[in-house]
């Protein structure tokens, strides 16, 4: 009847609740929608080892910092933008912090918001 090979299809899918509501007028589970936690900085701002994330965000904030002093310098925005090309992330707001000159210091937040358990980690 609807193509599966099993032939164990239950109709009465098509009467639960849907789960989003969006583009839609139907009652739904869930009205909100976000982007959620989105850094676009994901090779740089996550890893399993606390070390590695480390080393890792210090090579972003030093490519932000060689960024302001260059820019300082009278540099090209888009020169810095493809010297620094595989040390940072440069989305809108990291180019426009950037662009005003602001300055940022190496946190050590990244690395004190880990989420361990003894198979895995997981840190942001």
């Amino acid at each position: 009847k609807h193509g599966d090979w099993l032939n164990q299809r239950d109709d009465s899918y098509h009467k639960f609740m849907r789960l989003d509501g969006k583009k839609t007028t139907e009652q739904s589970i869930f009205n909100n929608f976000s982007l959620g936690v989105a850094t676009n900085r994901d090779a740089w701002a996550y890893n399993s080892s606390s070390k590695e994330l480390s080393k890792n965000m210090k090579r972003s904030f030093d490519a932000y910092s060689k960024a302001i002093d260059l820019l300082n310098k009278g540099t090209d925005f888009g020169d810095i933008k493809k010297e620094t090309i595989t040390d940072i992330s440069w989305v809108e707001s990291t180019q426009a912090a950037a662009l005003r000159k602001e300055k940022w210091f190496f946190p050590l937040i990244g690395v004190l918001f880990g989420i361990e358990n003894k198979k895995k980690k997981g840190m942001y």
